[in-house]
């Protein structure tokens, strides 16, 4: 019961689970499709079974534009979509160019999109984890009069929120995405650093620039991440301060209705 609740009030919990299980399979068994095909197949397979994943994207991309007026998704599950589109549309390009130096730096881009999904589908991860960990603790809940006011968007709340706190509000935002960025690339080259071959790798050139980079290394890893971390519980309280502000005013300047409904009820 408490797991099932924790889904529920987690990030993931807000997808269909039909959707959740195709976007899983395509994005975790899509890469070791295609190891396995590149090294026992033809480039002609290889697009033949890329094409069929791009329209499953496609098609999770189509439902999202359709239902995004009607229910909430996950945070930055769009960006997700559009990232990995991007990615597999990427390898098919380099497929069909088939020209040794932009397979380099196509490879480093899809690497790259697939790190930064990565990214975001351990935060849904790490939520679900803290909303079970709530619900252990929690087992119940109070029920809640002003779902409305929690569901609105920034643009709905906006008004209720001055331009200096809009300022900040963007301005960490900013700081968070070019962070996240910085530690995404970083991981990305720890990866390439470890676990790529030079001989032999259309990596070559970028992997062997990588190696010699010192300070590409686990320890400055961890130390990156942990600066992230610190980062983020300066930024995102600050950033949930103000929304929660705006939503006390709009809750005051509604109190009679808000009042009203309870009364219904």
């Amino acid at each position: 019961m408490n797991m099932k609740r924790a889904y529920e009030l987690s990030e993931i919990g807000k997808m269909k689970f039909t959707e959740l299980l195709t976007f899983l399979i395509v994005f975790i068994f899509t890469p070791l499709i295609i190891k396995i095909v590149n090294n026992l197949f033809n480039d002609a397979l290889l697009i033949l079974i890329l094409i069929p994943i791009i329209s499953v994207v496609i098609f999770l991309i189509i439902i999202w534009k359709r239902e995004k007026g009607t229910k909430k998704y996950p945070t930055n599950y769009w960006l997700i979509l559009f990232l990995l589109l991007f990615s597999y549309m990427d390898l098919l390009i380099i497929i069909l160019i088939n020209n040794p130096n932009l397979t380099i730096y196509g490879l480093v881009i899809a690497s790259f999109l697939y790190l930064y999904i990565f990214g975001i589908l351990f935060y849904y991860f790490m939520n679900f984890l803290f909303m079970f960990r709530i619900k252990k603790m929690f087992p119940s809940e109070a029920d809640i009069e002003k779902n409305q006011v929690d569901d609105m968007s920034l643009k709905k709340l906006s008004k209720y929120i001055d331009i200096d706190n809009q300022k900040m509000y963007y301005s960490l935002s900013l700081i968070n995405f070019a962070i996240y960025m910085g530690v995404v690339y970083f991981g990305m080259l720890l990866l390439i650093k470890n676990f790529t071959d030079e001989k032999g790798s259309v990596f070559e050139q970028f992997s062997s620039w990588v190696k010699e980079q010192e300070y590409v290394t686990l320890f400055n890893g961890i130390a990156i991440f942990s600066l992230l971390i610190t980062i983020y519980n300066i930024t995102i309280p600050i950033q949930k301060r103000i929304i929660k502000n705006a939503r006390e005013k709009v809750i005051e300047k509604n109190k009679e209705y808000f009042n009203d409904s309870s009364r219904i009820k």
